[in-house]
């Protein structure tokens, strides 16, 4: 299980030290979670098809986020070896070759994870600026809400 540890400190800190990687996961966070709230602001209250649709274009940018930065990272981690030609000799250190596979499936998979909960955080903080309202259910439709009474301020 260390040789796992290791593998994953090595695959991420080489990961965030990678300046390419860093513009593209910050544009893509920042353009899947801004763009879907701006462009869909006007047409969440119009009735409760339009809003469940918005809901449901809201998670798919989401998910395309995460294919994007995953598909970008999972070949990045590899072609680092290779390119740096280093590759052979991780292949050839005592370290299991499961570890090895493990740490890059392992790290791929939790940038996915951080996209989609950066993507929803950020479209979450613009649906409330731009409605100046709560936007605890902006991935919800608009009748599974809890409603907000008027006078009610518990």
């Amino acid at each position: 299980m260390s040789d796992l540890g290791t593998m994953l400190w090595k695959e991420v800190t080489e990961l965030f030290g990678n300046r390419r990687f860093l513009r593209v996961f910050v544009l893509v966070v920042l353009a899947f979670g801004i763009l879907p709230s701006i462009s869909a602001a006007h047409q969440h209250g119009a009735s409760p098809q339009a809003a469940a649709l918005v809901a449901l274009l809201r998670s798919i940018f989401v998910l395309f986020a995460v294919m994007v930065v995953v598909a970008q990272t999972a070949p990045d981690l590899v072609l680092h070896e290779r390119v740096g030609h280093t590759l052979e000799y991780l292949l050839t250190t005592r370290l299991p070759d499961w570890a090895i596979f493990g740490a890059k499936v392992l790290t791929a998979s939790a940038v996915g994870y951080a996209t989609a909960l950066l993507s929803m955080g950020i479209q979450l903080v613009v649906v409330g600026i731009l409605s100046g309202q709560d936007c605890i259910g902006c991935f919800l439709p608009r009748q599974a809400r809890p409603h907000h009474r008027a006078g009610d301020d518990r």
